[in-house]
């Protein structure tokens, strides 16, 4: 009997893959970190690579968006925190009173 991690040859191998997937996800995420700053700087540059046709300009399109709709849940989950924050602290300084 062959020796085994997960007490199976079939564990063993999906425990490989999830593993090589994970090493796989953070090379991507490095890649499109580094797509992105390489876009980024471009059109800051004002160099005009953009072609509609091409697949980098459409995720770059795509991408952009995506940042502006991260950047705007992250300032609504602010807002809503201060807001919380704001309204706990009316609360307690009308039950304990201003000092």
């Amino acid at each position: 009997m062959p020796c085994t991690y997960t007490g199976s040859i079939q564990g063993d191998t999906i425990l490989s893959l999830q593993e090589s997937l994970e090493d796989y996800k953070q090379d991507l995420d490095e890649l499109t970190r580094n797509l992105c700053s390489l876009c980024g700087w471009l059109d800051d540059n004002g160099i005009q690579w953009v072609d509609d046709n091409y697949p980098t300009s459409l995720w770059w399109e795509r991408h952009k968006a995506e940042d502006v709709r991260r950047e705007n849940l992250k300032k609504a989950k602010e807002n809503a925190i201060a807001s919380r924050e704001k309204a706990e602290m009316k609360r307690l300084m009308k039950k304990y009173g201003e000092k």
